[in-house]
């Protein structure tokens, strides 16, 4: 992750600009990106404990409902669903442990797509052409006439990395996997055979 930020950071200039979102929002130059995502694990493994919390509370209260339905069963199977009820308890009280005490969820406990960081890539020359293009969009409605537009840098790249991998896979399927039509596929015994049209002076 850090190298992949170092060389994000190389290429920002002229022609490439990225900024990080965190909870919906930008994240400064003052703050560290790193911090942020650290944050947002400690966050989200948070929220997981929180889940993992209220499961077992909903054991409990069906364990607590099953017990009030069993007024005339053993004493035995009370004592079971008791200890079921104690064992859990602690499952929970290990989990909240773990999560720490004195943490406030804030906001957090909506879900946990909020806590993860992304980043959005521009290509500044692609900019330049859309705005180019909606200029001539603009002049096209007001003169009824239609202009065609040039494709940017990353529609061309994108069109070309799709005709090539179409190309390789009609490839592997043509010649690796070897699958042929059987409605094209001619019987050479069964292919008519051509009469030898040899010359006059021959016969």
């Amino acid at each position: 992750m850090e190298q992949d930020l170092e060389e994000l950071i190389k290429q920002q200039g002229e022609d490439i600009d990225f900024q990080f979102f965190y909870e919906g929002k930008p994240v400064l130059p003052s703050q560290s990106i790193f911090e942020v995502i650290k944050d947002s694990k400690k966050k989200e493994q948070a929220l997981i404990h929180q889940e993992q919390i209220k499961k077992i509370n909903r054991k409990i209260d069906d364990i607590r409902n099953q017990a009030r339905q069993m007024q005339d069963s053993s004493q035995t199977e009370k004592d079971t669903l008791k200890r079921e009820a104690e064992r859990l308890k602690e499952i929970m009280a290990h989990i909240q442990n773990l999560q720490g005490e004195g943490e406030s969820q804030g906001l957090f406990g909506h879900a946990v797509s909020v806590h993860n960081v992304q980043f959005v890539i521009k290509d500044k020359a692609d900019d330049m052409s859309d705005l180019k293009r909606q200029r001539l969009d603009s002049l096209a409605e007001i003169t009824s006439q239609t202009f065609t537009r040039q494709r940017t840098k990353s529609e061309i790249v994108k069109d070309i990395s799709s005709s090539t991998i179409n190309e390789f896979v009609q490839t592997i399927i043509d010649k690796d996997l070897k699958v042929f039509d059987p409605e094209k596929t001619e019987d050479p015994e069964e292919a008519p055979k051509e009469e030898e049209n040899l010359p006059a002076d021959i016969q």
